[in-house]
């Protein structure tokens, strides 16, 4: 009787055992898919976030970029325009000889107020462009330690398979991602004004150049009246 007792007893154990690792089984094989699920779907929702931003960020550099280029060809364009005007518009026949030094000393003015003008133009832009870019360079920062963040998201989603549970490292890695979104984010109002106090100031810039190249250029036909009257 003992002997069937025990028997028994290790025939109820067993199957109570099965029965367990079936259970276990059944919870390892459906509610981690579900974890993994919820990891891909945050994942997937930081990856959009960042894109977004991302985007964000390049549109404002590239349409303030744009403008400010687009600013300084015009400045160009309207001194290069002013000089060759002055130069068509004088016509004083006898000083279009090559051995006239009035002619010559005028014509190399022209030049070179032509010639400062653009290297004006052109190092502004330059200067103004490089402050652009390292409003931009900082976004890129956060949204580059982001990215590193997602990529070892990526890898352990990829090496976790189905049993995927959220770890404490994980959740770090997704906290830092969306700090770094929220902040690049919430500094865009900022960059925005900033970027246009710059186009502001480079559009000051460029028509006090404009209006320097107009004196210089009046000067210039003066110093040649006055050097025409001498030779007289």
């Amino acid at each position: 009787m003992a002997a069937r007792i025990l028997v028994a007893s290790c025939a109820l154990l067993a199957f109570f055992h099965v029965a367990c690792a079936q259970d276990i089984a059944v919870q390892v094989y459906h509610q981690p898919t579900q974890a993994r699920q919820a990891l891909v779907n945050s994942y997937i929702d930081v990856v959009t976030q960042l894109n977004s931003v991302k985007s964000q960020v390049e549109h404002l550099y590239i349409d303030f970029a744009s403008r400010m280029t687009n600013n300084m060809n015009s400045v160009i364009k309207n001194i290069t325009n002013c000089v060759e005007s002055t130069r068509r518009n004088c016509h004083w026949d006898y000083c279009h000889t090559p051995d006239n030094q009035c002619w010559v000393k005028f014509d190399y003015h022209l030049q070179k107020i032509a010639h400062d003008g653009r290297k004006k133009a052109e190092e502004s832009a330059e200067v103004h462009t490089k402050y652009l870019k390292g409003y931009m360079v900082v976004a890129r920062i956060h949204l580059d330690r982001t990215a590193g963040c997602l990529r070892r998201y990526d890898r352990f989603l990829r090496g976790c398979r189905l049993s995927c549970q959220e770890t404490a490292r994980v959740s770090r890695f997704h906290r830092i991602a969306l700090e770094k979104i929220r902040r690049v984010r919430n500094d865009l109002p900022f960059t925005r004004r900033a970027y246009h106090d710059l186009l502001c100031r480079s559009r000051q810039e460029l028509r006090q150049f404009e209006r320097y190249a107009s004196i210089q250029t009046r000067r210039a036909i003066e110093e040649m009246r006055s050097c025409v009257d001498v030779r007289r």
